[in-house]
């Protein structure tokens, strides 16, 4: 079934933004170009006065429970200190060149002005090629397809345009904090699915645990990060029915799907009968053609979810930057496929990286796919190496010089205290070094 087909069949429980409905945002047709502002009759009662007590410089209820990234502080110690990043999940990988060729000629072309606020038209005709070519998605430029500002812009507009305040989101934990601290900040409660390693397998018993009566929707990351689970057919089956018997929509992320190692394989959720008409498919460009700081993604979803996420998306953002989506329409048709190279290159750097990280005497889960790998510091070498500081990431950083992210960044508990995130989409020479300083930890046992 097309997605274009199964709008139809949730169009009821989707409803149009209206001014008569508290806290939905207004339609954007006829909207004014600008903002309304309140004439010099407006009543006092109409005045939103401070609440006594609060200050002006305190930060909103809005931020209450959302956590900074230790991802961004630990990168930015190793920056300082000229370290290796292992941290941040930039690929150390040049951009495809048709992607910068296709922008420069649209920077010089003139295509400097916004574009549709629903993406170029070229660019959304291009992703609905790769999806049906790639993913087994059929869907319609006009009316399923969004090109976002990142696809933490498509993740944005869809928690806030799709569920309401107080709701409850189900998190695979371990989660990718991001996630966790955009749910919070529309407003709704996350509940965490307990995955267990090796397999963190998606089972009914973890689902069904973590449901609640105000349970309205999930995340699912495929290839997850931290963790480099590649959520397997059955998996996906499963959790279609358990969708099905809830009524609950699916997000997913998908910005890893070019990258699943051994005979691991990509399988889109929306491509599963069951999932098709209540998921919203969130992929990106920023891996998988290699321009981060683009900031280009697209979402994908039956006509009746895209409707008022294209709303929130065009309010919170307009449009992306013009250029930019032509660069990677150009790439998107390009006979230059790097994909199987690209994942070769990165398996041989996951295997490098798994050895040094097991010859140090860490306890190794090797992903199926992404770009980070976990590891389990041994008890005896953590207690040491935080007795000072408490910090363990950052206590390896200062001692090795190699920067890697905290688990308590992605877990709700305290399973991740001994727990750290590795990237291995880094150059060779940065691997081979981060190895030969990350053995030396094998000293200290």
């Amino acid at each position: 079934m097309s997605l274009t087909e199964s709008s139809a069949r949730i169009a009821p429980t989707i409803t149009e933004p209206s001014a008569d409905a508290p806290g939905e945002m207004l339609p954007l047709h006829g909207q004014r170009d600008h903002f309304d502002q309140p004439s010099p009759a407006t009543p006092a009662s109409r005045l939103i006065p401070m609440p006594i007590g609060k200050s002006a410089s305190a930060p909103g209820d809005r931020l209450h429970g959302i956590n900074s990234s230790a991802i961004i502080r630990i990168g930015a110690a190793c920056r300082q200190m000229g370290g290796i990043d292992l941290a941040t999940g930039i690929p150390s990988i040049p951009a495809h060149t048709d992607a910068v060729a296709g922008a420069v000629d649209a920077l010089r072309g003139g295509q400097n002005a916004y574009a549709h606020p629903h993406g170029v038209a070229e660019l959304r005709q291009a992703i609905v090629e790769k999806l049906r070519r790639e993913n087994r998605i059929e869907c319609d430029a006009d009316s399923d397809v969004l090109v976002t500002s990142g696809a933490i812009g498509a993740f944005t507009a869809s928690m806030m345009a799709l569920f309401s305040p107080g709701d409850e989101i189900l998190v695979p934990e371990p989660y990718f904090g991001w996630h966790v601290n955009l749910v919070r900040l529309a407003g709704l409660r996350p509940r965490f699915v307990r995955l267990h390693p090796p397999l963190f397998a998606l089972t009914r018993d973890a689902l069904t645990a973590a449901l609640s009566p105000r349970t309205r929707g999930i995340v699912l990351c495929t290839p997850a990060n931290p963790s480099g689970k590649v959520y397997t057919r059955d998996e996906l089956k499963l959790l279609a029915r358990v969708a099905f018997e809830q009524d609950l929509l699916v997000i997913t992320d998908e910005q890893y799907e070019q990258f699943c190692y051994d005979s691991n394989r990509h399988v889109s959720p929306a491509s599963i009968d069951g999932l098709d008409d209540r998921t919203v498919a969130i992929m990106g460009f920023s891996k998988s053609l290699s321009v981060t700081g683009w900031r280009l993604g697209y979402a994908v979803a039956p006509a009746a979810l895209m409707k008022p996420i294209r709303s929130v998306h065009q309010l919170l953002y307009i449009c992306p930057p013009t250029p930019l989506q032509h660069g990677v329409a150009h790439a998107l048709r390009s006979p230059i496929d790097r994909t199987g190279e690209l994942r070769a290159q990165l398996s041989a750097k996951r295997d490098r990286l798994c050895t040094a990280l097991t010859d140090a005497g860490f306890a190794v889960l090797p992903p199926q796919g992404g770009f980070f790998v976990l590891a389990t510091v041994p008890a005896v070498l953590a207690r040491s190496m935080t007795a000072r500081t408490g910090d363990l990431a950052m206590a390896v950083l200062e001692e090795t010089g190699v920067a890697a992210v905290a688990g308590p960044d992605f877990y709700s508990n305290t399973v991740g205290d001994r727990i750290l995130r590795f990237c291995f989409a880094k150059s060779d020479a940065d691997i081979e070094e981060a190895c030969r300083r990350l053995r030396t930890l094998s000293t200290r046992q």
